[in-house]
């Protein structure tokens, strides 16, 4: 939300510059044509004066013109932050429930996670995004299979990709396992156009 408001607030100043810029160069243009209607009158030469003036209004509208240009590129610029500002937050925000799900799976199960790993990447040509998170746990078997259980259950699409053991050789047999997991959720960016 602050990148949005931040990106509006740049927006707002570029355009109230180029509609300053705008009426600058308009109020030049009319005091050009009024200066020129006087020295016109006041002066027997007023072929070399009017090509005078037509120069500069020719280079005021040439100034004009570059104003518009880069008004229209900043339009795509804003349009562009917009998409990335979106695909962010909604990849942020997605993350965000996988791990407080996660985290209120190991208070419910009472087992304990270790460090995130957390990756993502594009899939099928940008079609689809991949968030994948590591993380070892401990707990007792009956936890454990009932953590893993929630995994699979849960609305967030979480796809448990692959379980490890660690073993520690003259673990005593009423300690705690140690299993790496790791698992996936997969979902399509936002303003995701399929192709026909």
């Amino acid at each position: 939300m602050a990148r949005s408001s931040l990106t509006q607030r740049i927006l707002r100043r570029w355009r109230g510059l180029s509609i300053f810029l705008g009426a600058v160069v308009a109020v030049n243009v009319l005091l050009h044509v009024l200066v020129v209607r006087k020295l016109v009158a006041a002066s027997g030469d007023s072929e070399v004066i009017l090509s005078t003036q037509r120069e500069r209004l020719s280079a005021k509208v040439s100034e004009l013109e570059q104003l518009e240009k880069a008004a229209s590129k900043l339009a795509c610029v804003e349009s562009d932050l917009e998409d990335v500002s979106s695909l962010l937050s909604s990849k942020e925000a997605r993350m965000a429930r996988i791990l407080r799900e996660l985290r209120l799976f190991e208070r419910k199960h009472k087992v304990k996670i270790g460090k995130f790993s957390l990756t993502n990447d594009e899939v099928r040509e940008g079609e689809l995004i991949r968030f994948s998170v590591s993380f070892s746990f401990e707990g007792n078997y009956e936890k454990m299979r009932a953590f893993i259980a929630d995994l699979e259950e849960s609305e967030n699409f979480l796809i448990v990709e692959q379980v490890t053991l660690h073993e520690e050789k003259g673990a005593a047999q009423d300690q705690d396992l140690v299993l790496q997991l790791k698992i996936a959720s997969y979902f399509a960016p936002p303003n995701h156009r399929r192709r026909s």
